[in-house]
């Protein structure tokens, strides 16, 4: 039985046992009570499904995919694939994701040999260049496999 059943039910009793009409009131009043209880409760707990699908999307996000790399290196490959020759700002800002984490993400497929840098940065009094990867066949032939 739910709160406001019980709520419910407790008004019908107090009416039908010939309580005063203060105790009837009181009764009622808890009964309000009871039931903006249970709206806080329902808009919470709305709240925490929410937040758990968005974390579990997180979660898998981050779990690797059949062959083993995570959805952002995959994303990653993806792009390589697809647009090749880029730098990591470019990755990043394409992804959505930090310079630190689009670094991270071309030492991994660097050291799984999916990606080979194409192009060394550099900073001078004139300008910058930044670094840039390539997709080697490897990397297509996990791209082909797992997308």
């Amino acid at each position: 039985m739910s709160a406001i059943d019980t709520a419910k039910e407790i008004a019908r009793i107090a009416v039908t046992a010939g309580l005063s009409s203060e105790i009837i009131e009181l009764l009622e009043k808890k009964g309000v009570l009871l039931t903006e209880q249970v709206a806080v409760l329902e808009r919470e707990n709305a709240q925490l499904k929410a937040k758990v699908k968005e974390l579990e999307q997180k979660l898998a996000d981050l779990s690797p995919t059949p062959g083993g790399l995570d959805k952002v290196s995959l994303d990653f490959l993806k792009l390589l694939f697809e647009r090749d020759d880029l730098s990591t700002e470019t990755i990043a800002t394409s992804l959505g994701i930090s310079k630190g984490m689009a670094q991270y993400h071309c030492d991994l497929l660097s050291e799984a040999e999916m990606i080979q840098q194409t192009r060394i940065g550099y900073e001078s009094d004139f300008g910058s260049s930044p670094s840039a990867y390539g997709i080697l066949l490897k990397g297509r032939q996990y791209v082909i496999k797992n997308s």
